[in-house]
């Protein structure tokens, strides 16, 4: 048997570029990296989406979460590790896992495309005339195999034929649970980090939170417990409106409600204030940085970044500023507020002092109701995409078993018909040679040779 030397060579490449890509050991590396991976995205913390590209939110991130337990947080931001689950490498990571599971899954539908080189060879030869194919389809059948007519690109006699056997049929439906498995989870980690499925809120206590996509439910945050010293986390008790069920939330420990999970991602200082006048009428405030709307009562947060309120007071023709400056309290609380109020047309400074409490202030028959509190920064994590991610976990674990269940079992066969005899060449991967499947395959072929003598 001779060989066409112009095109073994690259047909010898292109046999080894497939089966590495398509071979186990391959497809145990990817899942061993993105098993690896997953332990690091949910071990370390995950700087939030709305944060990544913004290096002051992100700062405040690292800045309210707790270090775990096996290091320094900050070691691993700088490390680019709390970046993980938003780095491009996890877009290149499934789209190299996806076109793998791809490959094997076409392997399973269509005969495997293989030369058989570095494999070892048995030849058997039939000293009589007899339908070679008939006894290697009946050994194959009997072996659970299946038999696929195989083009090779290699110069022998008219009368030599090859084909290939394997049990990929067995596994093809694995195998394509396996990618769309793959398939669903690609597009849930897509949709949750580059679509807006989440909304950050800012709420203090007493405050109501409205969630999007479920009108019937909404949380007011009834109690809110800070960190002492800065060794505990934040601690959060919110009630189910119009309902005594309470639902308590923790900052590092989400909670799954009404189809979205709930975040504690940051804390600060607040201020809440509602104005009456001397007939005891609510008089309205308007926002300077909101869209006009009149409040009766309103609620200012303040960050690093934020240090200032200014709001109009349309109705009393008064501006009213607000500065948190905790260097200025004398408590141990650290909380404290500068209050100034001004004349609206002419700008002019009409009265000021600073708040170390909250109290209610007086100025010409209008009472301000201060009171200093704390704000939690809430992120509403759309999880609706929550079933169809369980939905990929199943198919990828079914997927999994399957093929691990079910060990691959190929060969190559080449039959040299000639008048008086025939000869059957047998190839197979060297790690098969004590294979079971390939030793009954051996005793039926043999068998029959024996019986046709």
């Amino acid at each position: 048997m001779t060989t066409d030397k112009r095109v073994e060579p690259f047909r010898r490449v292109c046999d080894a570029i497939w089966r590495i890509i398509t071979s186990s050991e391959s497809l145990v590396c990817l899942l061993v990296i993105g098993a690896l991976g997953c332990l690091v995205v949910g071990c370390v913390p995950q700087v939030p989406s709305a944060a990544v590209n913004d290096n002051v939110q992100s700062e405040l991130w690292l800045n309210s979460v707790t270090s775990p337990w096996y290091g320094s947080i900050s070691a691993w931001h700088v490390a680019g590790f709390t970046r993980l689950a938003h780095s491009r490498l996890v877009l290149l990571y499934f789209m190299v896992l996806f076109i793998v599971c791809a490959l094997h899954t076409l392997a399973a539908f269509i005969p495997a495309w293989c030369y058989p080189g570095n494999l070892s060879k048995l030849d058997i030869e039939f000293p009589a005339p007899a339908d070679v194919w008939r006894v290697i389809i009946s050994a194959a059948d009997q072996a659970g195999m299946s038999l696929h007519q195989q083009q090779m690109p290699i110069s022998t006699p008219s009368k030599t034929q090859y084909r290939s056997a394997s049990n990929l049929r067995k596994t093809r439906w694995f195998w394509l649970a396996l990618v769309c498995s793959m398939l669903l989870l690609f597009t849930v980690i897509m949709s949750t980090i580059y679509t807006n499925n989440h909304e950050l809120v800012r709420v203090s206590p007493g405050e109501t939170v409205k969630i999007s996509s479920a009108a019937s439910h909404s949380l007011v945050l009834d109690q809110l417990t800070m960190p002492a010293g800065g060794t505990s986390a934040v601690t959060s008790t919110w009630r189910l409106a119009g309902s005594d069920r309470q639902l308590t939330l923790e900052q590092g420990k989400p909670v799954n409600y009404a189809h979205h999970t709930l975040f504690l991602i940051g804390q600060g200082p607040a201020l809440q204030l509602a104005i009456k006048d001397s007939t005891g009428q609510t008089v309205d405030i308007v926002q300077n940085n909101g869209d006009g709307t009149r409040l009766q009562t309103a609620s200012f947060y303040f960050s690093q970044t934020e240090q200032e309120q200014i709001v109009t007071l349309p109705d009393v023709n008064l501006v009213l500023r607000i500065v948190n400056d905790p260097s200025e309290s004398l408590q141990t609380t650290g909380r404290a507020a500068a209050f100034q109020i001004y004349q609206a047309d002419t700008s002019d400074l009409l009265y000021q002092t600073i708040l170390e409490d909250s109290s209610a202030v007086a100025f010409q028959d209008i009472i301000f109701k201060v009171t200093l509190v704390d704000y939690v920064t809430l992120r509403l994590q759309s999880s609706i995409w929550g079933w169809l991610a369980a939905v990929g976990l199943l198919l990828l674990a079914i997927g999994i078993i399957g093929i691990a269940c079910v060990p691959q079992c190929q060969v190559w066969f080449a039959v040299d018909q000639r008048a008086d005899d025939a000869v059957c060449f047998i190839w197979f991967r060297k790690t098969d040679a004590n294979c079971e499947w390939l030793q009954q395959l051996q005793m039926q072929i043999r068998g029959a040779v024996d019986a046709s003598q």
